[in-house]
Parts: C-alpha cells; structure tokens; sequence
C-alpha cells in the first residue's frame, strides 16, 4: 500500500469517526462555569451551542475548520493533543 492510498484511508476512517460522534457525542459537558468540553459532534451541534449560551470556542484539530464563523468565535490550534499542543492552550487561557 503506498502513501497516497493510506492518506485517503485514513481520511476515510476520520470521517466515519466524525459522523459517528456527530450522532452519539453531540453535547458539550460543562467543566466548569462558563467552561465546557465537547467533541466535533458538539462542535457541529448548534442548538445546543446556543442553548448554553456559548460564544467563544477552542477548536484542537488537523481538519476541523469552524462550522458556523457568523455566530461563535473561534480559535484553532492546528494539530493533535501532544506538549506543544498543551504549551498553546496555557496561552489561550486569557483567549476571548
């Protein structure tokens, strides 16, 4: 199997994935006031966006672009969790 066939392999399996959490994981859990966590089926879930009154969101994603740039504001970490990853998001704690 060459490169080119397992890229589109794996965006293949990365797209069932998002699909699958998109139905089953659609709602953020509240971590704290004003703070919550979801998965791209939160993110892709706007109603509930908008139920709970969120504004702003942290998107850490290779692929993951805003799905709705006219009513949240966003900001996107390129890339998988990892250190660099965790030093980004200690600068993002004063994002807004």
């Amino acid at each position: 199997m060459d490169e080119l066939q397992r890229s589109r392999i794996l965006a293949c399996v990365q797209a069932l994935s998002a699909a699958r959490y998109a139905r089953e994981d659609n709602v953020p859990c509240r971590i704290e006031e004003g703070l919550f966590l979801g998965s791209v089926g939160a993110a892709l879930n706007k109603s509930a966006l908008k139920d709970l009154n969120i504004t702003h969101i942290l998107t850490v994603a290779k692929s993951l672009d805003p799905a709705f740039p006219n009513d949240f504001i966003y900001k996107k970490i390129d890339g998988m969790m990892n250190r660099s990853v965790h030093i980004k998001l200690v600068d993002c704690m004063t994002y807004n």
